[in-house]
Order: structure tokens, then C-alpha cells, then sequence
């Protein structure tokens, strides 16, 4: 018997399905866990797609995602696939989201990057990319459209937008799922909360949003909303954590990496510092910024922003000069009760003026390189990606750079659902 069955998988990670070669009659001589075990290695979005091919389908492939165990093995093996990263940008223009509504607002796009790690795609100078729509939906009635989602975070294919007036939602564009979270108990009407954070709980399996709100008297109150209940409710914070959050000012975006949640402080009574969350404790502790006396925060004008760089949170250091811009970065190496050291580990530039540049790791001892402005806008929207040991730069080959207006987060597909688990 002939087997017309093919999954044609491309750089992107997208498998299509060609017509007329998917037979359902093949899956049936198949035992039940080798079917299964096929489907693991199929991407989230191409799984969704296979259950309109007929009714026979949709019953396996919908067995398929409403059993956790899984969707669990899914994301696990799809998270560890080494052959591509995913970067989620966005830009406002006019489109039609997932429900079919034309609408003006922040579009999402798909970036796919190959690694190239033995695969022959990419050559010594630049790097192969394909680029998709990721849309999410548009909210009814809303009065402010251009900055329809101000924040985005992601974790395990759930994609977490906020609104700059304090609207909350939960996606996964995989699935073309979507809901809104209800009002927190200590929300400021129409204001976002002043600190916010995303993640997984890995002891009690749920996903979580942590909000901070900051109040006219000088006092914090924390709130965290689960997945699983679809409520929210108040979390102890110190008091003096509280004095140390409202003497200063956060970064509102912060970064969220393996359950916990970290809050740059800019104090200039106490100094500096990190305010940390973890998921499963749901407790906050300060963490202090390394030593940068010597560093370029030692200029008169700098800036902090944190990222992850081979699985390790790290600090981004940038200064401006007279007549240059530089760049040097620090990782964290965590303790216990949040005491930690750091290890310098870079130093870019000086980069000419009239350059400002988004930096990320993006797979071992790499990074990715923005270039959000350049001075005769030849570059503008460039991506290149610098081997931290090698030296390498290489050009990250984009077909549409104009889609690359803003750089959200990192994504992978998966079958994780934002209804209720």
C-alpha cells in the first residue's frame, strides 16, 4: 500500500499540507501513541488548521489539544527545537484581526529566524528569516485606538497584552484564543498598573499576572490574577518595599523569565536597585545593581534595561558620550533571598551617534541587534545578530523591515489554552 502522506516543514516552522495528501485512512493503521508522537513534532498553528480538513480530523486533532499531558509534551518539544527563534514585533497600521474586524491598530508580526546550526540556510553573512501576520484581537469601543496595546509579554505561547488605560488580555494567536481579564480589586480607573509581570507557577501549574499600583499617599498594593481561577487577589507586600517602590519610579514593562518577575527601580533616595517577584512564593525581595561606578553608567546620562542572556538575567548598561554611545552588560548570578553577584561580560562600542539600537540574546553567546534609528535612515529597522565569542555580525535578512517598528517579545506556538485549565 502507497502512503500519500507528506509534512513539508520550511525554515519558518510552518508544515503545509498539500493537497489531496492527507488521508485520514493513513492515521487509522497507525497505533494510537505513533500518531500521537507524529503530532508532537507538528507546529501548534498547522495542528489547528488540520482539524478542518473533515469531521475525522477534527475529532483527533481536537482529542489532541484538549488532553494536557499533550499539549505539555508539545510545548516542551517545540520550546527545545534548536532550529529557529521567534521574535513578536508590532507596528500601527490599518488590518483585519483574527475575528475578521477591520481595524486600526498596533499588527503584530512573526519574525521566524533560523539558527543556521548545521542546516546549510544561512551563509557567512547573514541569516535567513520569514515573516507572518500575529493578529489579536481588536477591543470594541475602545476611545484609544493607536496605542490599542501599549505592553506585551509572553510565556509559553500566551501572548499577554496590556492597554495604556489598564485593559488586560490574554491570547494565543496559535489557537485564536483570546479574553480579557477582569478589573483587578485595586485598579486605578483607566490607568495600567505601575509595575506588571507575567509568568508560569510550576508548582501549582497555573499561569499568573502580577500587578503593582501606586497610590497617591505614597503607599504599594499588589494584586495577582490566576489563570485558573480568573481572579484576582491581594498579595502581602513589605512595607519596606513599599517606602523603597513609591521613593523612586519603575520601569512599568520589567522582564519575566522562569517564574519570577523583575522591576528595575530608579531610587534616588536608597539608590538604584531590583525589585523581584517569584511566581510560586509570590514574594518580593530588593536585589541590588552591580557596581557600576567604574562603568558606563558612570556618565551623566545612561540608561538600564534588563534582558536574559543564556538562560541568566542580565542588565544592559547604556551610556551616551560626547560623541558616542556605549554599551556594556552584566549577568546575574542569584543567590539565596535575593542576594546575588554580578559578572561583567561585554563591552560594545562606542557606536556613532544617531544610532539607537534594541539589544536581546536570542540563542547562545548571540545577539540580536535592532537598529530602531540610524542618522540618513538607510539602516532603519535593521536587524544583525553579533557572535559574543567569535566576534561575527551578520544580517538578519528581512523581506518587510517596515514591519519591524517595535520589537514586543520573544514567542513559540503552542497549544496552551487562556480558558480556563
Amino acid at each position: 500500500m502507497e502512503v500519500s502522506c507528506r509534512l513539508h516543514s520550511l525554515s519558518s516552522g510552518i508544515v503545509v499540507f498539500t493537497k489531496g495528501e492527507m488521508e485520514m485512512s493513513f492515521f487509522c493503521h497507525l497505533p494510537k501513541e505513533v500518531a500521537e508522537e507524529i503530532m508532537l513534532w507538528v507546529p501548534a498553528d498547522s495542528l489547528v488548521r488540520l482539524k478542518l480538513l473533515n469531521k475525522s480530523w477534527h475529532s483527533f486533532i481536537s482529542g489532541l489539544i484538549n488532553d494536557l499531558e499533550f499539549v505539555d509534551r508539545h510545548l516542551y518539544i517545540t520550546k527545545n527545537m534548536p532550529t529557529s527563534t521567534s521574535l513578536v514585533f508590532n507596528n500601527p497600521c490599518s488590518h483585519v484581526d483574527h475575528d475578521g474586524r477591520d481595524c486600526y491598530a498596533k499588527m503584530f508580526s512573526l519574525l521566524t529566524i533560523s539558527s543556521g546550526d548545521g542546516y546549510g540556510s544561512n551563509n557567512k553573512d547573514h541569516i535567513v528569516s520569514v515573516s507572518e501576520d500575529l493578529n489579536v484581537p481588536c477591543l470594541r469601543n475602545e476611545s484609544c485606538r493607536w496605542d490599542q496595546w501599549a505592553w506585551a509579554y509572553h510565556c509559553d505561547g500566551i501572548i499577554c497584552l496590556v492597554k495604556l488605560y489598564g485593559t488586560i488580555m490574554l491570547c494565543n494567536p496559535a489557537l485564536q484564543e483570546s479574553r480579557i481579564l477582569p478589573q483587578s480589586n485595586k485598579a486605578i480607573v483607566g490607568v495600567a498598573p505601575f509595575g506588571m509581570g507575567f509568568g508560569y507557577d510550576a508548582i501549582a501549574d497555573d499561569y499568573k499576572f502580577v500587578a503593582i499600583w501606586s497610590f497617591p499617599s505614597r503607599t504599594a498594593k499588589a494584586e495577582v490574577y490566576t489563570l485558573r481561577t480568573d481572579c484576582w487577589r491581594e498579595i502581602n507586600m513589605p512595607q519596606e518595599l513599599c517606602k523603597y517602590y513609591t521613593q523612586g519610579y519603575p520601569y512599568l514593562d520589567g522582564l519575566s523569565w522562569r517564574g519570577n518577575c523583575y522591576w528595575l527601580l530608579r531610587n534616588l533616595v536608597n539608590g538604584d536597585a531590583i525589585l523581584c517577584f517569584n511566581m510560586c512564593d509570590e514574594e518580593f525581595h530588593i536585589t541590588p545593581l552591580p557596581n557600576l561606578e567604574n562603568s558606563a553608567a558612570a556618565a551623566s546620562s545612561y540608561w538600564l534595561e534588563l534582558f536574559v542572556w543564556n538562560d541568566s538575567v542580565a542588565l544592559l548598561v547604556s551610556s551616551e558620550g560626547n560623541v558616542s554611545f556605549e554599551y556594556q552588560f552584566f549577568v546575574m548570578n542569584n543567590g539565596v533571598n535575593g542576594a546575588c553577584s554580578w559578572t561583567k561580560q561585554l563591552v560594545i562600542g562606542p557606536v556613532i551617534p544617531g544610532v539607537i539600537v534594541k539589544l536581546s540574546s536570542w540563542k547562545k553567546d548571540e545577539f540580536f541587534i535592532h537598529l530602531v534609528e540610524d542618522i540618513d535612515e538607510s539602516k532603519d529597522g535593521q536587524l544583525i545578530s553579533y557572535n559574543f565569542h567569535t566576534k561575527k555580525i551578520r544580517d538578519i535578512a528581512v523581506r518587510d523591515v517596515d514591519r519591524l517598528w517595535h520589537w514586543a517579545c520573544f514567542y513559540v506556538k503552542s497549544l496552551i489554552s487562556v480558558k480556563r485549565r
